[in-house]
């Protein structure tokens, strides 16, 4: 139920945001790129925060939204409002990443007390591992169905 909702939620804050560009016409003229994009912006903020007051999976909400925003909502901007949003986007993407994975670094460092660091090394190893196997076996398998390879300078 709370998954279905959710869904409900981002496809609902979507195509809200789909009707709202085409109605307010804003990518015909390409007079606002900024206020096109704030409002993007906006709405894919909406859709993670709405299913978070009644407690749904705000995480699908935002996927199924950013689906079906890039399907509706983003052909009514205009060409410069896509392109910055494209550049705005990546940004905030890249940099929320590096946010998440120096978050994680810190607590490692700030919460825990004993690290031990033959069994970090044993992951660390393990995690190299599987990356590898997983890359190189499934290159395999695709290879055999390829009519030309994958060269090995794409695999790794």
């Amino acid at each position: 139920r709370v998954c279905v909702l959710s869904l409900l939620c981002g496809i609902g804050t979507a195509l809200i945001a789909a009707l709202a560009f085409r109605g307010l016409k804003m990518g015909r003229h390409g007079e606002t790129p900024l206020t096109e994009v704030v409002l993007f912006w906006a709405f894919s903020y909406l859709s993670f925060v709405l299913p978070e007051v009644p407690h749904l999976a705000a995480i699908v909400s935002s996927l199924f939204a950013g689906v079906f925003m890039a399907l509706y909502a983003a052909p009514n901007l205009s060409a410069i409002a896509r392109r910055h949003l494209g550049f705005v986007l990546k940004s905030m993407a890249v940099f929320c990443d590096t946010l998440i994975f120096l978050l994680v670094g810190l607590a490692l460092v700030l919460y825990v007390d004993n690290i031990d660091f033959k069994l970090a090394g044993v992951t660390i190893l393990a995690c190299l591992a599987g990356r590898v196997l997983q890359v190189f076996l499934l290159s395999a398998i695709v290879n055999r169905c390829r009519p030309r390879p994958l060269p090995l300078r794409f695999q790794a």
